[in-house]
């Protein structure tokens, strides 16, 4: 690939710097063979191709062009030490971070991420217990979850019904994130100074989005996607209702739901948070697809006076024709409201 002028000043300025250096460098940053730096070119020049004029291109022209371009880039990348340093780039940014962003939430309401990159990412991070009770909470999922998880938890609905009598249930301590936020065009000059330049020809060529959903896509790339969302997610720029907000959008969040289900760790947390906002929610929830959930399996007989137990006794009189007829079987359990999210996740 041929260089643009920039791109081999930087490039040059670089690989005499790095020529200059011993192998054990005193300032201990990573020393590059030879080869990385050819193959650092060869990231800038795949980039610079993108500006070349494209007049007289069909737009399925440009399309595979840039496609192909996108790909170059990754790959070039993935032969390189940079993908750490991009990544956090990509997700602290304060130019790059909203590109990533809407990314990630356009992949998701497409329904082509994949749930278990999405579990990857919130487990590294420490949230599924934020995104359990986000979900839970949820007085239209709620039906639907608890049908979801009894056929992956054994004995939840006797479990629940423990916890709603004993008045034993509590909801976690949602972890907290302080925000934080990168700014590239400020970044000290030292090594990262490669880094820099490529995502600033990255974001000027207008691909940046293009390459962030096709990490977040192509599986060959599983961990650089897993890494970014979680990098979003930590810096607080993504915050989880967003994200299962999107998620429902493609139907992927009771699958999301299913597949944390299935780790015994997490089962106590999901029994837990069934219980506790059991009592926050009661009546039918108009327009809900999810089913019914049958009250008697969890309070033992299905009256509106056993329903008293969860706390929502004081509400019989508006949900008596939903639970005191119909032995305890209800649209949903929840009111017709959401409850306020917490904006510091």
């Amino acid at each position: 690939m041929r260089l643009s002028t920039a791109s081999a000043v930087a490039v040059l300025a670089y690989t005499t710097a790095v020529n200059a250096e011993s192998p054990q460098a005193a300032n201990n940053q990573v020393v590059w063979k030879r080869e990385e730096v050819q193959q650092l070119a060869e990231i800038m020049a795949v980039i610079d191709a993108h500006k070349v004029k494209r007049d007289g291109l069909t737009e399925e022209e440009i399309a595979k062009r840039d496609y192909a371009i996108v790909t170059d880039f990754l790959a070039a990348i993935n032969q390189t030490q940079l993908a750490p340093k991009i990544i956090n780039f990509l997700a602290t940014d304060s130019r790059l971070q909203p590109i990533v962003i809407d990314a990630i939430i356009w992949v998701s309401k497409s329904g082509l991420i994949s749930l278990e990159t999405v579990f990857d990412a919130l487990n590294e991070s420490n949230l599924v217990g934020n995104v359990i009770e986000d979900l839970i909470g949820d007085c239209s999922l709620y039906v639907s979850l608890f049908n979801t998880a009894k056929g992956v938890i054994a004995n939840l609905a006797g479990t629940v019904k423990s916890l709603i009598s004993s008045g034993a249930a509590k909801l976690l301590s949602k972890r907290e994130i302080v925000p934080y936020s990168y700014d590239m065009m400020n970044e000290k000059r030292d090594l990262n100074d490669v880094v820099v330049n490529i995502l600033d020809s990255l974001y000027q060529s207008g691909l940046a989005s293009s390459v962030v959903k096709s990490i977040i896509t192509d599986p060959d790339y599983i961990p650089f996607a897993i890494n970014l969302i979680k990098a979003v997610l930590q810096n607080n720029a993504l915050n989880i209702p967003a994200l299962l907000s999107a998620l429902n959008d493609s139907g992927l969040a009771v699958g999301l739901f299913k597949q944390i289900a299935t780790y015994s760790n997490f089962q106590t947390v999901i029994a837990n948070a069934f219980a506790a906002f059991a009592g926050t929610c009661s009546g039918s929830s108009a327009g809900s697809s999810s089913g019914s959930l049958d009250l008697g399996s969890i309070f033992g007989g299905g009256s509106s006076g056993s329903s008293g137990s969860s706390g929502s006794s004081g509400s019989s009189g508006s949900a008596g024709t939903t639970t005191g007829t119909t032995a305890g079987t209800v649209s949903n359990p929840c009111k017709k409201r959401r409850r306020k999210r917490r904006s510091n996740y």
